[in-house]
């Protein structure tokens, strides 16, 4: 069947729009039309068919670049369409995909059957038509897609050591090496997708401890890979986070895969300059503290005598640099040392020993209650309150106010030194994931106490983005809270967000044929979009 000239001489221009955000390329043809219909029939059968053309173009363009093939399309989007005009007018569709490395060219033809019938080739076509690809004769118009990710998908980071049990113990003499590499979906592992790769780690309070771009591939494995060499005398120990990114040989990232371990290279660091001051039926330790990373706690340990084998512990899990000791006799020598522990429970050597000897004081008067106002926003508490002035009458010997002690409802607590100048605002700050109750306890340099001034706070989690995607359709996604709870699940074809509360969860996937991908684990303390499951 060969062409015939346009009836009217409608002319179709497809335009290439080009946007991209964020490092997300996308294009699409989209058509300008630029000669109005008339009214007959036959141009309002073509209207309607370039109506249908263009919807279903909008809509494709909503897919995810995996979903996009032929026969998907035709199942899913379906292949006609009937015109609700009380006429019986029929629409055919069809679809063709033309793929390239990192494009999909999509083709939407719609053609359709008396009344009225068309005449064959009313419309030109796009410019690389070709009936051997099945489509006919009507309205075609196209779009072109590109790749979400210009890079490849990392689907897995393997380290050597192992550290897939969150846990890298490391006690030897030799340094530690350990070796990462980037594991890439096969489909996307070729030199123009899967150019370089970009290794960052981040250490405690997310410091960057590692950047290394990487275009060379190990010769054994054929992965991208770096060696990262921490320190091991327990300074570098703690909580880190590997994440890697590849990149196209045009410069466009791929997904961001990241992983999490503890480093343990053994006890840590003891704490420094541990000091003692006694009062009245009181004595108050202050110390430095460890400088090892992945401390999270130190131990007390008194004598109550001047020998040298009589120590017990007398506090564990303080996780403040000070420590108030109120169950002492005046009169009697105390002997002090404090253990740092980390976060594999592991305690370092003790500090030098220091002696405290309560006391009777002139002073007997406790210092007035502070007055505590409390303010929570987003996560961060700030308590305030004046300065006490520990004079409370003119008659009363008063030592002055020394420092204060915040006390949380569980257990934690924290020291605050007085800054001597009664008035003056003085200020705490603390950051909470749930409500709590707080005490605040202003101590004279005498040893006396006052009252504890109690204010709550009420804690509001804040809630965050969720975005989860697979390569295939009919998939359903589960959420599970740290408890093992489902908190959200859904079906879907593209990806699916939800907003839930801060906190840590996991997901899994599962495809209509019961294979099951995950479960991929989250943190969610910002918007999150996990890299897509692959079945």
């Amino acid at each position: 069947m060969g062409r015939v000239p346009a009836q009217r001489g409608f002319t179709l221009i497809e335009l290439l729009v080009t946007i991209i955000i964020a490092g997300i390329a996308f294009a699409a043809l989209t058509p300008v039309f630029v000669q109005a219909f008339t009214t007959g029939s036959s141009e309002k059968a073509r209207l309607a068919a370039l109506n249908v053309a263009q919807d279903r173009i909008e809509k494709i363009r909503q897919l995810d670049y995996d979903q996009i093939t032929q026969s998907m399309l035709a199942s899913d989007f379906g292949d006609d369409w009937t015109a609700d005009q009380g006429r019986g007018r029929h629409y055919d569709i069809r679809y063709w995909v033309k793929e390239s490395s990192n494009t999909k060219q999509v083709f939407v033809t719609v053609d359709w059957e008396a009344p009225p019938r068309r005449a064959p080739d009313t419309f030109a076509h796009s410019f690389d038509y070709s009936a051997a690809e099945g489509h006919g004769f009507g309205v075609t118009l196209s779009t072109v897609i590109y790749r979400q990710y210009g890079g490849a998908q990392v689907i897995d980071l393997e380290m050597s050591p192992d550290t897939s049990s969150g846990l890298l113990t490391w006690e030897f003499d030799y340094p530690l090496d350990l070796i990462v590499q980037a594991v890439i979906n096969p489909l996307d592992d070729n030199p123009t997708t899967a150019y370089r790769a970009e290794f960052k780690a981040f250490g405690a309070n997310d410091t960057l401890v590692l950047d290394e771009k990487v275009s060379s591939r190990d010769a054994a494995s054929g992965r991208f890979q770096i060696t990262w060499t921490p320190a091991t005398d327990g300074l570098a120990d703690g909580i880190y986070r590997f994440e890697v990114t590849v990149y196209s040989a045009g410069g466009f990232p791929g997904n961001s895969y990241a992983e999490e371990f503890r480093l343990e290279s053994g006890r840590p660091i003891a704490a420094q300059a541990l000091e003692a001051h006694a009062g009245n039926m009181v004595v108050w330790l202050t110390w430095v503290a460890s400088p090892s990373a992945d401390v999270t706690s130190y131990e007390v340990w008194r004598s109550d005598g001047l020998g040298e084998s009589d120590f017990s512990r007398i506090a564990t899990g303080v996780g403040d640099t000070s420590y108030t000791d109120t169950q002492v006799q005046n009169g009697s020598d105390y002997q002090y040392y404090v253990v740092a522990v980390d976060g594999a429970g592991k305690t370092s050597n003790r500090t030098a020993k220091v002696i405290a000897s309560p006391a009777p004081q002139d002073d007997v008067y406790p210092p007035p209650s502070p007055v505590v106002t409390a303010a929570l926003v987003g996560k961060l508490v700030t308590l305030t309150w004046p300065d006490v002035a520990d004079q409370v009458a003119a008659d009363q010997v008063t030592s002055g106010t020394d420092h204060y002690v915040v006390t949380r409802d569980d257990g934690v607590v924290k020291s605050i030194v007085s800054l001597q100048t009664p008035g003056r605002t003085v200020t705490f700050t603390d950051t909470v994931t749930s409500s709590h109750r707080y005490s605040v306890v202003a101590w004279d340099l005498a040893g006396n106490s006052s009252d504890p001034a109690v204010v709550e706070i009420t804690y509001i989690a804040p809630r965050y983005d969720l975005t989860v995607s697979a390569n295939k359709n009919n998939v359903t996604f589960s959420v599970r809270d740290s408890g093992g709870n489902v908190v959200a699940t859904t079906t879907s074809n593209s990806a699916v967000t939800w907003s839930l509360n801060e906190g840590d969860y996991s997901v899994i996937a599962v495809n209509n044929k019961g294979v099951v991908r995950g479960p991929q684990s989250v943190t969610l303390d910002a918007d999150k979009t996990l890299p897509a499951f692959v079945f």
